[in-house]
């Protein structure tokens, strides 16, 4: 529902010995927010943005007509309150990022939001492939990964959403993260990411030590370790 702006509620029934009914509605709270609804008026709320993606020919030719168009919708949904996988119940939670295309894929990444799109997937249409097709999408979610999570910074908790952000992609075990995790974080630097000492965003090279008269001295082998 996030995804599929033209769906606003969906009705799930089941017939039988055992009848189960519910539904989930999808409301628009301005700026791209918005929250997916339960029956009983609880529900997620999410930050979505979405772009229109032109492939480059290359690409293009690379996936063949049956997946190949001149401009794609790509969207990105980051939500408000992550909520922790509960294994037991089948949840896969939403701290941990996933790839979806229009339907969840196998394929996870440590950036806490679901990067919706028409990926080029394997035969089983579980898992992207590695293409220069997916790459450049990529390239696109990760800008607006970049827009939409500083939203979530607030005057309580101006760096709430470094927790956001992808790992440094040691540990990446799918494509997609892999990827993720080296466009975000140069992406990153030319935005107004972080709090100064008001709690104002701003662009790296904006900050100023506290002490003007410090002298930073930090050696290749820390940026190395760190």
């Amino acid at each position: 529902m996030l995804f599929v702006g033209g769906v606003r509620e969906v009705r799930l029934s089941i017939v039988g010995d055992e009848e189960f009914n519910t539904s989930h509605i999808s409301r628009k709270l301005g700026g791209g927010h918005f929250k997916i609804e339960r029956p009983d008026g609880t529900g997620e709320e999410w930050l979505v943005g979405e772009r229109m993606h032109s492939p480059s020919p290359e690409a293009r030719r690379e996936v063949g007509e049956a997946v190949s168009r001149d401009k794609i919708k790509v969207s990105v949904a980051v939500p408000l309150k992550p909520r922790k996988a509960n294994v037991e119940a089948g949840d896969t939670g939403t701290a941990v990022g996933q790839f979806w295309s229009y339907f969840p894929l196998q394929d996870r990444t440590s950036a806490t939001a679901f990067f919706n799109a028409p990926w080029s997937v394997n035969d089983d249409r579980t898992t992207l492939l590695r293409n220069q097709y997916n790459r450049e999408i990529l390239s696109t979610v990760a800008e607006i990964f970049v827009e939409v999570v500083v939203r979530l910074s607030t005057a309580e908790d101006p760096a709430l959403h470094f927790d956001y952000l992808p790992a440094r992609g040691k540990e990446a075990t799918y494509f997609g993260d892999e990827v993720l995790c080296a466009l975000v974080p140069p992406l990153a630097v030319n935005e107004a990411i972080i709090p100064d000492g008001n709690g104002k965003l701003v662009r790296p090279p904006e900050l100023r030590p506290l002490d003007p008269g410090c002298e930073w001295k930090i050696s290749e082998a820390a940026h190395q370790d760190g």
